[in-house]
């Protein structure tokens, strides 16, 4: 994100319910954290926060617009729950993530409009499941994305609309599975990887939408 895109968001509505009781436990949360809102907007900020025990539960909460904030959040231990939460607009950012252990479930989400940034995410242990997620309108930006450990899951998930980035990800480790995945329309750009040690499964090699990394290209890069 742009300096003078966060500039223009620090004068947005914030709404931050539960940021003081994730980062500032001590010991760590170990029990369960339920995020009851309805709908989410203007800016939220879970930026940086440390999810190492426990269980936090977004599940159904509706982002619908504005900007929500997990880049930098670390997720090591316990389970995070985002299933069938619908971001709908605006941007949602989990740029610089790191997955190194536990469970975080994505599972039946629906990205329907506006951004949603992975850039930069590192996927090093635990699971991250995307089955059944419905990717259809806007953005997903996996760029520069690091999978080398772990599951990471988009089976039987829906790409009917919008463009999912993986440009300069490294593929090198672990496994992410496109099993069942169904694609209609939009694209998920795979041409351009870092590395392509480890490629995912599952992926037809000739459906329309769906760019593979041609054998020339990967002859130029680490196997």
């Amino acid at each position: 994100m742009s300096e003078s895109e966060r500039q223009a968001l620090r004068h947005m509505p914030s709404y931050q319910p539960i940021v003081p009781a994730l980062a500032e436990a001590d010991p760590p949360l170990l029990g369960r954290l339920l995020i009851s809102l309805d709908t989410i907007g203007g800016m939220v900020d879970f930026s940086r926060v440390a999810f190492s025990a426990g269980m936090v539960d977004f599940s159904r909460v509706a982002f619908s617009a504005g900007m929500v904030d997990f880049s930098g959040v670390a997720f090591s231990a316990g389970m995070v729950d985002f299933s069938g939460v619908a971001f709908s607009g605006g941007r949602v950012d989990f740029s610089g993530v790191a997955f190194s252990g536990g469970m975080v479930d994505f599972s039946g989400v629906a990205f329907s409009g506006g951004a949603v940034d992975f850039s930069g995410a590192a996927f090093y242990g635990g699971r991250v499941d995307f089955s059944d997620a419905a990717f259809y309108g806007g953005r997903v930006d996996f760029s520069d994305a690091e999978f080398s450990a772990g599951r990471v899951d988009f089976s039987n998930a829906e790409f009917s609309a919008g463009r999912v980035d993986f440009s300069n990800a490294a593929f090198y480790g672990g496994t992410v599975h496109f099993s069942n995945a169904a694609f209609s329309a939009g694209t998920v750009d795979l041409a351009r990887p870092r590395d392509w040690s480890v490629p995912p499964v599952g992926l037809p090699a000739d459906m329309p939408g769906v760019l593979l990394p041609p054998p020339e290209y990967l002859a130029q890069i680490p196997t």
